[in-house]
Protein backbone atom coordinates (compact mmCIF):
# COMPACT_ATOMS: atom_id res chain seq x y z
CA UNK A 1 0.00 0.00 0.00
CA UNK A 2 1.28 3.40 -0.82
CA UNK A 3 1.14 6.27 1.73
CA UNK A 4 0.05 9.61 0.12
CA UNK A 5 -0.41 12.16 1.74
CA UNK A 6 -1.73 15.34 -0.26
CA UNK A 7 0.18 14.33 -3.32
CA UNK A 8 3.14 13.44 -1.99
CA UNK A 9 4.50 9.94 -0.79
CA UNK A 10 5.58 9.93 2.24
CA UNK A 11 8.65 7.20 2.91
CA UNK A 12 8.75 6.49 6.27
CA UNK A 13 6.21 6.46 9.78
CA UNK A 14 7.85 10.03 10.37
CA UNK A 15 7.51 11.24 7.36
CA UNK A 16 3.82 10.52 6.91
CA UNK A 17 3.03 12.04 10.41
CA UNK A 18 4.85 15.14 9.00
CA UNK A 19 3.11 15.44 5.85
CA UNK A 20 -0.51 14.19 7.99
CA UNK A 21 -0.28 16.84 10.58
CA UNK A 22 1.40 19.79 8.76
CA UNK A 23 4.43 20.10 11.15
CA UNK A 24 7.46 19.25 11.51
CA UNK A 25 8.44 16.42 14.02
CA UNK A 26 12.10 17.96 15.32
CA UNK A 27 10.69 20.36 17.71
CA UNK A 28 8.16 17.75 18.89
CA UNK A 29 10.60 15.73 19.57
CA UNK A 30 12.60 17.66 21.84
CA UNK A 31 9.38 19.36 23.36
CA UNK A 32 8.09 15.88 24.35
CA UNK A 33 11.60 13.54 24.43
CA UNK A 34 13.77 15.91 25.84
CA UNK A 35 17.13 16.57 25.33
CA UNK A 36 20.40 14.58 26.29
CA UNK A 37 22.17 16.26 29.47
CA UNK A 38 18.93 18.74 30.01
CA UNK A 39 19.09 20.58 33.23
CA UNK A 40 16.62 19.80 36.14
CA UNK A 41 14.64 23.41 35.70
CA UNK A 42 15.52 22.77 31.64
CA UNK A 43 13.13 19.59 32.37
CA UNK A 44 10.74 21.23 34.02
CA UNK A 45 10.35 24.28 32.18
CA UNK A 46 9.67 21.81 28.87
CA UNK A 47 7.21 19.75 30.80
CA UNK A 48 5.16 22.88 31.56
CA UNK A 49 5.75 23.95 27.79
CA UNK A 50 4.85 20.39 26.45
CA UNK A 51 1.88 20.79 28.80
CA UNK A 52 0.46 23.65 27.39
CA UNK A 53 0.62 22.45 24.19
CA UNK A 54 -1.07 19.17 24.84
CA UNK A 55 -3.91 21.54 26.30
CA UNK A 56 -4.07 23.40 22.90
CA UNK A 57 -4.29 20.98 20.44
CA UNK A 58 -6.74 18.02 22.37
CA UNK A 59 -10.29 19.54 21.81
CA UNK A 60 -11.90 20.66 25.13
CA UNK A 61 -15.17 18.27 26.01
CA UNK A 62 -18.26 19.33 24.88
CA UNK A 63 -20.03 20.69 21.30
CA UNK A 64 -17.42 22.16 18.91
CA UNK A 65 -19.69 25.30 18.52
CA UNK A 66 -18.95 26.03 22.20
CA UNK A 67 -15.31 26.32 21.86
CA UNK A 68 -15.57 28.90 18.70
CA UNK A 69 -13.20 31.98 19.07
CA UNK A 70 -15.57 35.05 19.01
CA UNK A 71 -15.24 37.06 16.23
Amino acid sequence: MKSIVAGQRAVSAREFAELALGVDNAPFDALFGGVAGESTDEYQARTDVAREVLAELVPAPGPPWAHAPLP
